[in-house]
C-alpha cells in the first residue's frame, strides 16, 4: 500500500508506518517468488530524512556513488520484470522539492505541473492486473 502524511509518501506490504499517515493506493505486488520475478525490497535513504523507497535491490542501491549510507527494511514482495498479458507497470516516482519517494500506476507519476513537479525514475516492475 502507498501511504502518505502531508509530506513524506511510505509504500509497504506491512503495516502503516505510524498514525499520521493515510492510504493512498494499492498495489498486488506478489507475495511469493513465481517464474519471472525478483524480489522487491523497501529501503531508507541516507541522504534525505524520511524518504522511505522501494529498490529491486537488495543492498538498496548502495552500490550508486550518491546514495551510500541506505537502509534495507524488508523485503516487500515481487514483480515481475518483463511486461506480459495481465501485467501492468509500477512507476518508482521521486518529489524533489519533499525528497520524498513513491510508486504509481501512471507513467507520469501523477505530476500536476506548475504546482507539484514530480519525476518519474523507472518502471520498478511489472504487477498482475485484471481489468
Amino acid at each position: 500500500m502507498r501511504y502518505f502524511d502531508g509530506l513524506k509518501h511510505y509504500v509497504t506490504s506491512g503495516a502503516r508506518p505510524g498514525p499520521n499517515y493515510r492510504e493512498e493506493g494499492r498495489f498486488p505486488i506478489l507475495t511469493s517468488n513465481v517464474p519471472g520475478t525478483r524480489a522487491i525490497y523497501g529501503c531508507m535513504a541516507g541522504q534525505a530524512p524520511r524518504d522511505q523507497f522501494l529498490s529491486a535491490t537488495a543492498n538498496c542501491e548502495n552500490s550508486v556513488a550518491s546514495a551510500k549510507k541506505n537502509t534495507a527494511l524488508r523485503q516487500e514482495g515481487f514483480l515481475y520484470k518483463s511486461p506480459g498479458a495481465g501485467r501492468r507497470p509500477l512507476y518508482r516516482c521521486y518529489v524533489p522539492h519533499t525528497k520524498s519517494h513513491f510508486v504509481s500506476v501512471r507513467s507520469d507519476c501523477e505530476s500536476n505541473p506548475p504546482t507539484s513537479k514530480v519525476n518519474v525514475e523507472f518502471i520498478l516492475g511489472y504487477f498482475p492486473y485484471s481489468g
